[in-house]
């Protein structure tokens, strides 16, 4: 066996093996619990208790809320994927009951629920 050949074998486990790695870091990526996600969802909730949306949007506060315990729920049965979703739908319904509230705030004559 030459030396060109015995090199191009080797390159080709060498390339193999880094989409190997690259395929398994970017699935564990997904695999590891969604602590980003929570600490964000988190932080738009409190945001939104800031923001008056206890009194000007409690039902968006309240879904937010359920949310963010639906996710450490699967989190605790290491359900990551789905922590992960509810996780990022808790922080987008908390943005909406903040947006909601600051609305609601700056338009005292509007009839509210």
């Amino acid at each position: 066996m030459t030396l060109g050949v015995y090199w191009m074998q080797n390159w080709r486990e060498a390339v193999l093996g880094l989409c190997l790695a690259s395929s398994m870091a970017s699935m564990a990526g997904c695999a590891s619990a969604p602590v980003q996600e929570m600490s964000d969802a988190r932080a738009a909730i409190a945001e939104a208790q800031r923001s008056g949306a206890a009194e000007h949007a409690p039902l968006g506060l309240s879904t937010a809320e359920s949310l963010l315990n639906r996710a450490q729920i699967e989190i605790e049965v290491q359900n990551y994927l789905m922590a992960r979703e509810y996780a990022r739908q808790a922080k987008d319904a908390a943005v909406q009951a903040r947006i909601k509230a600051q609305v609601g705030r700056a338009e005292p004559g509007e009839a509210r629920p």
